[in-house]
């Protein structure tokens, strides 16, 4: 019986999770916005388009990454916000995320601003509700 529940409550858990994340190839659609799986290429779009990019570093478990994705990046003003970015979304179990961003310590969630020639130039470590998320944004443009 107690094997039931595990598997009804994962069922569960995972269907939530579907409708906040849709994985489309190398594009995953979070929050109604595309995020790219493949940095390299994410690299190439934003030099194409001349745009910064974003990496979240997430695990698939953390309550906080998710909480992130269903609340904060819901929000108008965030979702406005990062359509201005490439977005990359990378796992922390991912051992590539250690070459792109060497200074990556195992917090989730992260986010990770750099420019199109990879270079790093600002960061935010840990769970932001929108309110802090947009005005850490904000300041971070301002630089």
């Amino acid at each position: 019986m107690k094997y039931i529940v595990y598997v009804l409550v994962g069922f569960l858990f995972l269907t939530s999770l579907k409708a906040t994340e849709q994985n489309n190839g190398n594009m995953i659609m979070i929050a109604g916005l595309q995020w790219h799986s493949d940095i390299n290429r994410a690299y190439t779009v934003a030099e194409k388009e001349n745009k910064h990019i974003i990496v979240m570093v997430a695990k698939e478990s953390c309550p906080w990454c998710r909480k992130m994705k269903e609340q904060t990046f819901t929000d108008t003003r965030i979702k406005e916000k990062l359509e201005k970015y490439t977005l990359v979304i990378m796992q922390h179990s991912d051992r590539s995320v250690y070459k792109h961003i060497p200074i990556f310590n195992r917090a989730v969630p992260s986010l990770f601003f750099m420019n199109s020639k990879r270079e790093l130039y600002d960061k935010i470590i840990g769970y932001h509700t929108a309110d802090e998320l947009l005005k850490d944004i904000n300041d971070i443009e301002k630089l």
